[in-house]
């Protein structure tokens, strides 16, 4: 399914194709575990975060929200599941924020 990775460190966001399940996530992220950091009301589209790595910087802002470190970002169905993004990625509005 169509996910967005966010790498603040390398200021990147890259389009790639992901299973989306919990272990594609981990493996994203770099990360043993993550979190739901927000979601869009209006698309469902969710980012995923490490939960240690929100305490260091450099950082993005997405959502209207801060992370810190890497996120994923998924779509999700009426039920939960994950599915492709809504969203495309200029329209995300994503921001890095200086060290």
């Amino acid at each position: 399914m169509k996910t967005i990775l966010v790498d603040a460190e390398k200021q990147t966001i890259t389009e790639l194709n992901s299973l989306g399940d919990r272990s594609a996530i981990c493996d994203l992220l770099q990360s043993e575990d993550f979190t739901i950091g927000a979601y869009d009301a209006d698309t469902f589209d969710t980012i995923y975060v490490d939960p240690i790595a929100q305490t260091h910087l450099p950082g993005f802002t997405v959502f209207r929200k801060k992370f810190y470190g890497r996120g994923v970002i998924l779509g999700s169905d009426f039920e939960g599941e994950n599915c492709s993004i809504v969203t495309k990625v200029k329209d995300l509005h994503i921001k890095f924020i200086a060290q």
